[in-house]
């Protein structure tokens, strides 16, 4: 698929299987705060749903002609290369429907969908981490605000999501691509963008230059997130 990284091939050294993909430019998180340190609050509109139109069409093609969920979708996964993204790490993907998945292993709180956390991957997975990564580059606030994986946890399970850093006319979609029940959610990750799409906003959250305390608080709160990885043993 022209928006999945392709792999050039696959060697054993010293006991270790290693993966050789394709390189890309940067990752959207690097993208992301290129912007921030130009004092943006993040990445604009137009520019991440074309993006995010891309890696929806590449976990759409992913989901329906191989039953596959990528289970790993955050920023640094989705890869730039020109003006086109491309889905790379598959290291935590599986197929969904035939068998329940009673430990999944490596997979990042912030952007992990509720059933991940119970060891349940469904085919609208990817949508809810999607989500997520829409509103945390847009705005550079995310919905779920824990600082700790077992915080994220509770919050995904339980606590609706805070949306108020979102134009009110993206409120509702993406409050539907996190509903906590999977099969809520859209039907497809390409609809869940083409109804972003749909939405003219009537001013752009993302030209405002951040104050230096907002830049400050808005940052820690993504990274810390970012690099802590979880284990589900139920």
């Amino acid at each position: 698929h022209p928006f999945l990284l392709s792999i050039e091939r696959v060697e054993v050294v010293d006991g270790r299987v290693i993966v050789v993909t394709e390189l890309a430019d940067r990752s959207l998180d690097q993208r992301f705060r290129e912007l921030v340190t130009a004092g943006q609050r993040g990445v604009s509109r137009d520019e991440l749903l074309r993006y995010l139109r891309d890696t929806a069409d590449a976990l759409d093609f992913m989901s329906e002609e191989h039953g596959l969920q990528h289970l790993d979708i955050k920023p640094e996964n989705i890869l730039l290369q020109g003006v086109h993204a491309k889905v790379g790490d598959f290291g935590l993907t599986k197929a969904v429907g035939h068998a329940r998945h009673s430990q999944i292993n490596g997979f990042t709180p912030l952007y992990a969908p509720p059933e991940l956390f119970e060891g349940r991957p469904d085919r609208g997975s990817d949508q809810y981490s999607l989500a997520i990564v829409y509103q945390t580059m847009l705005t550079g606030t995310p919905p779920f605000n824990g600082r700790t994986a077992s915080q994220l946890m509770a919050q995904h399970l339980k606590t609706s999501p805070d949306l108020s850093s979102l134009l009110p006319s993206d409120r509702a979609v993406v409050a539907r691509a996190l509903s906590k029940n999977p099969r809520t959610r859209f039907a497809s990750c390409r609809q869940f963008v083409e109804e972003l799409l749909k939405r003219k906003p009537t001013k752009s959250l993302t030209n405002r230059s951040m104050s230096a305390p907002d830049a400050q608080v808005q940052r820690p709160r993504t990274s810390i997130a970012n690099t802590e990885n979880i284990t589900s043993n139920h």
